[in-house]
Formats: C-alpha cells, structure tokens, sequence
C-alpha cells in the first residue's frame, strides 16, 4: 500500500492511531502464528492474513476521519484482526 503511506493528508495510515492499532492487531496475528516449540512463524498464514488488510478505508476523509485516542486505536485494532479471519 504505497500510495497510503506515502500520502499523509489523504491516507491516515501513519498517524499514530492508526499506527497503535496495526500493532495491536499485529501483535495479535504474530501470537496467533508463532510455534514456540520450534521458535518460527508461519508466514503463509501471516501473508494469507495481510492480504484482507487492504480491504481497509484508510482515506482521511472515510471512517477514520474522527477515531481519537487510546479507544480509538483498539476499535481499529479489533477491526484489523476481524479482516484478518475473513
């Protein structure tokens, strides 16, 4: 997704809700993934689940224009995880 990274004004992707809320959901996604028995990920189901991530609005002016804070950066965060399982 270069266009939202590299666009601040029209993409919230870097702002720090945002930002909070793709670590929550990839903190989830890496302990949903993770074999501690032989200390590796499964990256084909990481890779399976980062795919559904682009269906997000990430625009400035779409749902993500108001969401603030802490509580905004978990409501985000549930919704990231929520792609991944579909």
């Amino acid at each position: 997704m270069p266009n939202q990274w590299s666009d601040y004004k029209k993409y919230r992707l870097t702002h720090i809700v945002c930002l909070n809320a793709l670590s929550i959901a990839g903190n989830h996604i890496i302990s949903d993934n993770y074999n501690f028995s032989s200390n590796q990920l499964n990256n084909t189901e990481i890779s399976k689940s980062l795919t559904n991530i682009q269906n997000i609005d990430w625009s400035s002016e779409g749902s993500l224009k108001y969401l603030k804070g802490v509580s905004g950066s978990n409501l985000l965060a549930a919704d990231i995880i929520t792609s991944f399982k579909n």
